[in-house]
Order: structure tokens, then C-alpha cells, then sequence
């Protein structure tokens, strides 16, 4: 905790005041992972199959409220489109990873499905918050272009095409970078903790390459699910653009952009 003194100090010095918030982000941050250590002590401990679906499905339920809340879009279905999104891309992609990678006896192992949801969720919540926001950022960017489509014949989905794979993209941009960076500028979370538990580093290596290729699977098939479902919601029966799904501050009138968490211990370098 003396590390706080020190990022009070800079961020004084730079002129800020986050005395306040940067306490109660610490106090939060340290209840909340401890309050998640027994709880998953006692989760480990009763290893039944059925609390730790009920587990999961919580995770997915506060992963989408979340998505919801940053994305900077509100219409109606959007909380199921993401639901169904996040549900469908990490729970094939934690079976699959559980199943042939780790070789756990039980799918419903809890000391291998909550750790690896929680970090297949985090990156797959942030690259879809990413894909909505910048998908609809794009459209309102290249109103013109989009509408001069639309007068020569196109459909909304063919005139919104360039705006859906720049956001795919963006969405990925993230997880891109991380393999890019990974053992060359950085050593990634979960390598660190098995090197650091006295796994061997290549054995560490192995492992890590899977869950990066997993997380990116699961962010790819999430930004485009969540992509295809929402590509109706943004426009009127007629094809035209629906302005008032974009959610802006009340004050200025401008568009919300929330910030993005990092995803910590799944080693992502997550946009911010």
C-alpha cells in the first residue's frame, strides 16, 4: 500500500486531486478480491457443478451489465444481443480450452472454469463495448458517405459495411497488440504466476500462448455477434439512421465514452 503514496504524490504534482477516489478505489479493490478469495475457497471446497454454473452465469450477467453501461448506445434488446454475444464465445471457447487444453476431468472443475471465464469474460466484455461504441462512432463520422449509399441503391447493412469492420478491427486491436508484445516486451500475467509457483517456464509458455489464442477467439466471436445482432437496431424501418440510441451527457450534449478497465491478471493490455 505504500504504492498509493507514491501515485498520490504524481498525480499532485501533476496537478490532479484524486486523493478520494484513489482511497476508495484501493479499499474497493481489496475488499473485492478478498471477498472473491473465500468466496472461492469455499467454491473449491464444495465443488458441485451446479454452483459453479450459477457461478458462471453471474459472471455473464455482471459482464453485460457492464458492456451496457460503457458501450455509449442504449435500445432496446441490446442487454440480450450482448448476453447471448459474451454466453455463446465464452462458453464454447471455455469448454473447448477446459476440455482439450487443461484435460480437466469435469468441464465444471470450479478451480479451472471461474479463473479461466474470468479472464476470457474480461477481454470479450471490453472488445465488445469497443465493437458497439466504435461501430456507431464510425457511422455518425461517414453520415454522408453512408447516406450517399443509401441514395444510390445500397442496403443499410451494405452502406454500414465499412463502419463494421472498422469496429470489428478496432475491437481486436487490443488482444493484437498483447500477442505482439508478449515475451518480448512484456511477460504476461498468468506465466508470471506459474514461473512464480515454480512451474517450468516453457511448460508456462505452452499455456499462455493458449489462453492468448482463446481470449482472442472469444473476443473475435463476441465483437461479431454482437456486430451482426445490433446492425438492425441502429437504423429505422426505412434505412435511415437512428440518432437517439446514442446515449450523450446530459450538460454538454456530448456522446458518453467510458473509459475502459484493464483486465489484470489475463496479462491484456485492454484500451482504455
Amino acid at each position: 500500500y505504500l504504492a498509493t503514496v507514491g501515485i498520490w504524490s504524481v498525480a499532485r504534482a501533476a496537478g490532479e486531486q484524486l486523493g478520494r477516489t484513489l482511497v476508495v478505489g484501493v479499499l474497493r479493490m481489496t475488499v473485492q478480491l478478498f471477498l472473491m478469495g473465500y468466496v472461492l475457497i469455499r467454491l473449491f471446497a464444495i465443488d458441485n457443478p451446479y454452483l459453479t454454473s450459477f457461478a458462471y452465469i453471474l459472471m455473464l450477467i455482471f459482464a453485460t451489465q457492464l458492456i451496457v453501461s460503457r458501450c455509449g448506445v442504449a435500445f432496446k434488446g441490446l442487454s440480450q444481443i450482448l448476453g447471448l454475444s459474451l454466453g455463446v464465445s465464452v462458453s464454447a471457447v471455455l469448454c473447448y480450452f477446459v476440455t482439450f487444453v487443461i484435460r480437466s476431468d469435469s468441464v465444471f472443475e470450479p478451480r479451472h472454469i471461474i479463473p479461466m471465464a474470468g479472464m476470457i469474460l474480461c477481454n470479450s466484455m471490453n472488445g465488445a463495448a469497443l465493437a458497439i461504441e466504435r461501430f456507431y462512432a464510425a457511422l455518425r463520422a461517414s453520415r454522408n458517405e453512408f447516406e450517399t449509399a443509401l441514395a444510390f441503391g445500397a442496403t443499410a447493412a451494405e452502406a454500414a459495411r465499412p463502419a463494421f469492420s472498422q469496429a470489428f478491427r478496432t475491437s481486436l486491436t487490443p488482444m493484437l497488440l498483447t500477442m505482439s508484445s508478449s515475451g518480448l516486451v512484456s511477460i504476461p500475467g498468468m506465466m508470471v504466476g506459474q514461473i512464480i509457483c515454480g512451474a517450468s517456464p516453457l511448460l508456462s509458455v505452452k499455456y499462455q500462448i493458449a489462453l492468448l489464442l482463446a481470449m482472442t477467439a472469444s473476443v473475435a466471436i463476441t465483437s461479431y455477434l454482437s456486430l451482426k445482432m445490433a446492425i438492425s437496431r441502429f437504423f429505422t424501418e426505412a434505412g435511415t439512421f437512428r440518432d437517439e440510441i446514442f446515449r450523450t451527457d446530459q450538460l454538454s450534449g456530448k456522446p458518453v465514452m467510458t473509459p475502459k478497465r484493464g483486465c489484470g491478471g489475463g496479462g491484456t493490455g485492454c484500451a482504455r
